[in-house]
């Protein structure tokens, strides 16, 4: 899930129909959510931490010929939040 629009495909999918609404897919406010590390439908009980250059991720993510692929994974400070449809 490299691509924005692969979230809201996932969102649209497999998501409960509450929150299969435009309000959810805006792609500002989820830009906004995950960079922030925010649960996307803004359950109060879905709390998250947000961790600064976590290294505890798979050694394949690590991989220097992988960062690029992944980099929507493992950075989501840029203001594309590293979604390669967002560039």
């Amino acid at each position: 899930m490299g691509t924005m629009g692969d979230l809201k495909n996932k969102i649209t999918s497999f998501s409960h129909k509450g929150y299969n609404q435009p309000y959810f897919l805006d792609t500002a406010r989820l830009l906004h959510r995950i960079r922030r590390g925010e649960d996307l439908f803004e359950r109060p009980k879905e709390l998250y931490d947000r961790i600064d250059n976590n290294s505890d991720v798979p050694a394949y993510l690590q991989r220097e010929d992988n960062r690029q692929k992944f980099s929507y994974m493992l950075d989501r400070d840029p203001q594309n939040a590293n979604f390669r449809d967002l560039r």
